[in-house]
């Protein structure tokens, strides 16, 4: 404003003097009049601000309690929040579910309860046993060593237990291998011998000529483990052979749960020329598989390879066993031939209200024919559908063996043993 007041004397200047007048500076009423103007547009500036500034807040101080309307309302509408108060039982079933590793290294940091809650989990973790293998250890004559496999496929060296396993601790997650044999074996074998009283799969790997190692499995291993035997795995004929002599001549019908045997030994029925038989395994498991068992469960006899008496055996179970039985007995026949087996057989036994079938089922592959054979007796008003929840039993489908015992030390293969005083007293103690 001052330059607009200084350019309006020198205008009245120039005018005055266009008309014959003389320059002057301006009069001291005119600059105070500038400076009034001045001040009221200074004044005026800021008072405008502070105009824009009030609205600002009136419209903002109008807004607030409108949103905390709609916020109170929104509260109103929207679904009450609950607050998830797990028990320690849900925890507990959760973390069941959790690798063990990330339970003890992230779970338990969280806080003092979950940490208490993770040892109470652990401890009731049921463990399984990985693939073990009871060896000498090198050099020889030092005793014996437990070999374990690493992930990578290597063995690394496990000492053999000096106190019973831990209650947790419930069976074999693959297989359990005894190939050297001596007194810390013994031992060892009775601080874990819980694991051997259920579901035990139980195969040999002793040659016949191996006495003194029959010997000592009749005497120390046996005893151990035949109540908890369900299924000998791929027994030959002069295995079951050397058990009748060293374990007992009734050694299949000693062992109370044993309800499957794989074999390639075909069942034969017993005659009166048997007594001057030197080889009875074929008799003796005939006369298990037509033994029926207390519980009803059925028996499970699985051929390995074919054998050429497969047709003989038909013939006697069908024709001789089942049409003059008395009494009922539930059992399987498996077997699997690579060509194509057409024979179907079906009875029924009035006497014993059974019935008894025999099929085959051929699948071509790509290098021929594969035949699954069934022999199924079963009682009479069986259908279809119970006849399928035997095949599907797990220990019927599967071709591999939990709880797997391989035993298969030679002679030269036992350590050192105990005298009879000292293997009691060290029992006594392992238990």
């Amino acid at each position: 404003m001052r330059c607009v007041s200084a350019s309006r004397s020198v205008h009245k200047s120039t005018t005055s003097n266009k008309t014959g007048t003389t320059l002057s500076k301006p009069s001291s009423s005119s600059s105070s009049s500038s400076d009034e103007e001045e001040k009221k547009v200074a004044q005026e500036e800021p008072t405008g601000d502070k105009q824009k500034q009030s609205e600002a807040k009136q419209a903002e101080q109008h807004q607030q309690p409108q949103q905390e309307e709609k916020g109170q309302q929104d509260a109103v509408d929207a679904p009450p929040r609950r607050r998830m108060d797990n028990t320690d039982q849900i925890w507990l079933d959760t973390l069941a579910w959790l690798d063990r590793g990330e339970v003890g290294s992230n779970i338990a940091l969280v806080n003092a309860r979950f940490a208490t809650l993770v040892d109470k989990q652990l401890q009731q973790r049921h463990w399984w046993l990985e693939e073990l293998h009871i060896c000498e250890q090198q050099p020889k004559g030092t005793g014996a060593e437990a070999m374990s496999l690493n992930s990578d496929g290597s063995y690394y060296s496990l000492p053999l237990a000096t106190v019973p396993l831990p209650e947790n601790v419930v069976g074999f997650n693959s297989t359990f291998n005894i190939w050297y044999f001596d007194a810390e074996v013994i031992i060892f074998l009775h601080r874990m011998r819980r694991l051997f009283t259920t579901d035990i799969s139980l195969q040999f790997s002793i040659r016949m000529t191996e006495y003194r190692a029959w010997k000592a499995m009749a005497r120390y291993i046996w005893p151990l483990m035949k109540n908890g035997i369900i299924i000998l795995v791929n027994l030959k004929r002069k295995q079951l052979s050397m058990m009748r002599k060293h374990v007992s001549p009734t050694v299949l019908s000693d062992c109370p749960n044993l309800v499957q045997i794989t074999s390639s030994v075909l069942p034969e029925r017993p005659t009166a020329d048997d007594t001057f038989s030197a080889d009875l395994s074929g008799r003796d498991l005939y006369m298990w598989l037509h033994t029926p068992r207390p519980d009803g469960r059925p028996l499970v006899y699985k051929l390995s390879k074919w054998n050429m008496g497969w047709d003989k055996f038909v013939n006697e179970v069908t024709r001789w066993s089942f049409i003059t039985a008395s009494v009922p007995v539930k059992y399987m026949v498996l077997a699997t031939f690579d060509f194509n087996y057409t024979r179907r057989e079906r009875m029924v036994n009035i006497l014993t209200e059974e019935k008894l079938t025999l099929l085959s089922n051929a699948h071509p592959t790509s290098d021929g024919v594969v035949t699954f054979v069934k022999i199924v007796r079963c009682p009479a008003e069986f259908t279809e559908s119970n006849v399928i929840t035997w095949l599907r039993m797990p220990r019927v489908r599967k071709e591999s063996h939990p709880n797997l015992v391989t035993i298969g030390f030679s002679d030269d293969e036992i350590g050192p043993m105990l005298s009879n005083s000292a293997a009691s007293m060290s029992r006594n103690r392992s238990g």
